[in-house]
Parts: C-alpha cells; sequence; structure tokens
C-alpha cells in the first residue's frame, strides 16, 4: 500500500517516543480473538482508556473493533473475496468533543494486495462523499504510487466534484539502505527520507521536510541500537534543538518496559522538557 512508503523509517524515529504514563496489555483466548487494552496517564489531562477486540478468519474477519473512554467506537471488517483481494467496511461514530478535530464516518472498500501492486479504494457515505482511492507499483528495488481525496458533493447539489488531496511517492531499496520521497497536502510539503542499516545492531535515519507553499523546512536525526535480544535503545535530534530518546526492555516474555525523554536542548532551563512511562 502507498502509506507503506518509508514505513521503516517512521518506526524508527517515531514509535517508542510516548510522553506520558502508558499501561498496554494483549491477550489472545482459545478462540483466536485478540483484546488489547491501553490506558494513558497525563499531567494535563484526564485518564484516557480504549480497549479492542480482533479475530482473523479463514474468510470473514473482524479486523478491529474498538471502544473508547471518551465515546468513540469503531468497527472494522474485511472479506476475503481471493487469496490478494479483499472487500472492506469500516465505520467510526460516538460523542464529539469540542476542540477534537474528529469526525464520524461509513467507509466501504476494496483492497488488492498483489507482490507487484497493491491498490485501495473506498467510499465514505457518511461524508461526502468522499472517496478515497491509493495504488503502488513494485518493480524490483523500486516503488511508486499516489493517494487521492475526492469530494463528489452529492449531498450539496451547488457544488461540483473537487480533488481534495493528491500526493505521490517513490523509494528505492539497496543492500542495507532506503531511500523515500513523497508530498503531502496536495504537493504543499515534500518529505525526503533516507534510513541505513549499519549493522545487525545499529540503523541510523534523517528525514527532511519541506514546506513549499510556506518556506520552511525540517530536519530529524535518528539512531536505533539493539543492546542485546531484550533491550532496545533509540535516539534522536531535530532542526529545533529537541532532542528525544527512549529505552525498551522486555522485563519477562509476555512484559515490556518502556521509558523516554524529550528535551529542548536550546534552552535546558525552560519547562517544556517531557517524559514518559510505558509498560
Amino acid at each position: 500500500m502507498f502509506s507503506d512508503l518509508g514505513k521503516s523509517i517512521k518506526e524508527l524515529l517515531e514509535d517508542d517516543y510516548v510522553y506520558v504514563q502508558n499501561i498496554k496489555f494483549k491477550a489472545r483466548n482459545s478462540s483466536n480473538i485478540v483484546i488489547n487494552g491501553d490506558t494513558e496517564f497525563g499531567a494535563n489531562k484526564p485518564p484516557y482508556a480504549t480497549i479492542s477486540a480482533s479475530r482473523i478468519g479463514p474468510f470473514l474477519s473482524l479486523d478491529k473493533l474498538r471502544i473508547k473512554s471518551d465515546g468513540r467506537f469503531l468497527l472494522d471488517i474485511s472479506l476475503k473475496t481471493s487469496e490478494l483481494s479483499k472487500v472492506i467496511v469500516s465505520t467510526e461514530d460516538g460523542r464529539q468533543i469540542p476542540g477534537k478535530p474528529l469526525q464520524n464516518y461509513g467507509k466501504i472498500g476494496f483492497e488488492l494486495n498483489h507482490p507487484i501492486i497493491g491498490a485501495h479504494l473506498d467510499v465514505d457515505v457518511v461524508n461526502g462523499p468522499l472517496i478515497n482511492t491509493s495504488a503502488l507499483y513494485k518493480y524490483r528495488n523500486c516503488s511508486a504510487g499516489f493517494e487521492s481525496i475526492i469530494n463528489t458533493h452529492f449531498d450539496d447539489k451547488d457544488q461540483s466534484p473537487d480533488l481534495t488531496d493528491l500526493n505521490i511517492g517513490i523509494s528505492y531499496k539497496g543492500n542495507d539502505w532506503t531511500l523515500v520521497g513523497k508530498t503531502f497536502e496536495s504537493f504543499n510539503s515534500l518529505r525526503l527520507s533516507y534510513i541505513h542499516q549499519l549493522s545487525s545492531q545499529t540503523t541510523i535515519s534523517t528525514q527532511i521536510d519541506y514546506h513549499l507553499k510556506n518556506p520552511s523546512q525540517k530536519i530529524l536525526v535518528g539512531t536505533k541500537h539493539l543492546l542485546n535480544d531484550t533491550t532496545t535503545i533509540k535516539a534522536k535530534i531535530d532542526s529545533n534543538a529537541k532532542l528525544s530518546g527512549s529505552f525498551k526492555h522486555q522485563l519477562s516474555k509476555n512484559v515490556n518496559l518502556l521509558i523516554s525523554g524529550e528535551f529542548n536542548a536550546h534552552n535546558w532551563s525552560n519547562d517544556t522538557h517531557r517524559f514518559g512511562l510505558g509498560l
């Protein structure tokens, strides 16, 4: 899928950097139903909890059933039509919180996962309707794709359909490195990313964001190092002098400890530093 472009880079630079107190759990029963729970505690916000369930079947799958403590409800179901394709149905509904960009939706779509080409099409029948499409083509070490959103304005007869978002992306993968270029916000923003595995223990990555409409740029450099089979450390710094780090340790087969922090290296005396603890 198009969203997979630069996925490993995003995981290195974003995953495990959590600046709240967090407890997660995952369980699987004999019926192959997976239950996930997530609770967050922050200094400046009330506790937040999420519980979800999923079950992958031979044809019909419950990809996600999620209920949040703020009253939001999400349901994702897929029906396998062949070894390479499936029909998907997705909906989210619930309480709207002032100041939060939450939107109810109801989607029905189709997804193709072929070794050479992947494609996704869904129609949000609640809003617009909106037509979301994306595709990714792979040829040897190269991948190229696009994503788009078309608002049909079917509910508003005074407006004609318009293209609300269009982006493209391309990547090249070497033996131990990958280079990715993507656009965002209808070509108003450009991102160039690079990841290089220096050894079996150490990986480095860099990312450059350049905004074309309002000329500005942000540079981010990060690294991941495996101390041993149970311990991983990460560090990153951006062009705004924000220094971040994380420490992840497997306490046992089923328990992980995560400690992370973010510091303003430009001004160590201010109070914008953030810390997180996860279990």
